[in-house]
């Protein structure tokens, strides 16, 4: 496996989906592992692969302390662009449902409903409840704080998705979204992620928005 993904393995899948069945339960983590697997490796994925989990893996491992339910949070971080078509709007809601699906009884109900709602936050409402979904949303987000040149191979990434919209469709959509969250009273809503990548986060999308401006976009 890519060093950069390092995170995203079985050994730790394994063990998150032990620790979260409910006494009894018999489901195959391997199974479930290697259907995650082939789906964040889908050929029409550039940004939302198994670098993007493992990333978010990490992020997550510097946060877990802070945590109501740092396993609900790993969870739907393993869940939350299982199912993810560029074409789609709902994919969030897909995701979620393949959740439900995947653990069936498997899990406590409180458990799944909670991991529902996290994979669903990954939508970006404007104000996350619960301090876990804080903690959802500011992961998921967090490579907008990368060294800018990560940030622009991100950002091309991304595009590489969209190939089924003219520049024309796919940037103003892209500008509106980018400036949604620089509107924020801030781009991160937990003090950790504020202080590791809220900076460099509004430079890297000001700079972003500055370039799609010189070629015509915003």
């Amino acid at each position: 496996m890519d060093p950069a993904n390092q995170d995203m393995t079985e050994e730790r899948f394994a063990a998150l989906w032990t620790r979260c069945l409910v006494k009894g339960a018999d489901s195959e983590a391997l199974a479930v592992y290697q259907e995650l697997v082939q789906r964040y490796s889908e050929p029409h994925r550039h940004y939302h692969t198994p670098e993007h989990i493992g990333h978010c893996l990490r992020q997550l491992d510097l946060a877990a302390g802070l945590m109501d339910d740092a396993d609900a949070v790993e969870m739907g971080l393993w869940f939350h662009d299982a199912i993810y078509d560029p074409r789609a709007s709902d994919n969030e809601r897909k995701s979620a449902e393949f959740f439900t699906q995947v653990v069936d009884q498997d899990v406590t109900a409180a458990f799944r409903q909670s991991v529902y709602d996290l994979i669903m936050v990954t939508t970006h409402p404007e104000q996350p409840r619960s301090l876990d979904e804080q903690f959802m949303v500011d992961i998921d987000l967090s490579s907008f704080g990368l060294p800018w040149d990560t940030f622009q191979r991100h950002s091309d990434a991304v595009r590489q998705e969209y190939t089924h919209l003219s520049d024309q469709q796919f940037y103003p959509n892209q500008i509106a979204f980018l400036r949604s969250l620089l509107a924020r009273p801030a781009f991160f809503f937990t003090d950790l992620f504020r202080e590791r990548y809220e900076k460099t986060a509004k430079e890297n999308i000001g700079r972003h928005l500055q370039e799609l401006r010189l070629r015509g976009f915003g």
